[in-house]
């Protein structure tokens, strides 16, 4: 099942692995098993079915999971689940590789930082959870909000304090940045 496994456990059986971009593209992409990773009792890649083909890049990706839908950011796009990660569908796949996922009570946000390592393109889209598929950009990009000398992804996460959403992103040789919903 690929390599450089990220895990969503969506409960105590059912559990999604995503494995990285590797060279053999049958065992890259979302594998699910719904037994807790096993077959008549014992720990088995047996116990695993490929769901779905997309990868993400090594070290990058994420997902969340609101309302029992869960959402994952990879190489293609931004994918959905409304059956625990039995189907999916791709709910903003003109967005490219994205690296980051975060919801709010209002808001999806997503980014990318991947996409043209010449220019330091960055991609901040977000789309209401109401409209998922209807992903736009929310913020001009920072000036120094930029692509690093080497690989680079965006770790962004989300906080509330009672009264407003923060966005966190901690980008590669960018460092840290903060919006305010």
């Amino acid at each position: 099942m690929g390599s450089s496994h990220y895990m969503i456990i969506v409960d105590a059986q059912t559990w999604l692995l995503v494995a990285q971009d590797d060279f053999d593209s049958s065992q890259r992409g979302i594998w699910r098993t719904t037994t807790a990773g096993r077959k008549d009792g014992v720990i088995s890649p047996d116990a695993w079915i490929d769901v779905h083909a997309m990868p993400h890049f090594h070290g990058s990706m994420s997902n969340v999971i609101v309302d029992g839908v869960i959402y994952l950011a990879g190489r293609d796009g931004i994918l959905r689940s409304r059956d625990r990660g039995a189907t999916w569908t791709n709910v903003c796949s003109s967005c490219g590789y994205m690296s980051g996922l975060v919801a709010t009570n209002t808001y999806l946000y997503a980014d990318f930082m991947l996409a043209d390592q010449q220019s330091g393109a960055v991609k901040l889209l977000r789309a209401r959870r109401d409209a998922d598929t209807q992903w736009d950009t929310y913020t001009n990009r920072p000036a120094g909000l930029s692509v690093g000398a080497g690989a680079s992804d965006m770790a962004l996460d989300a906080t509330f304090d009672g009264q407003r959403w923060y966005l966190l992103s901690a980008n590669f040789s960018a460092g840290l940045w903060r919006y305010c919903e």
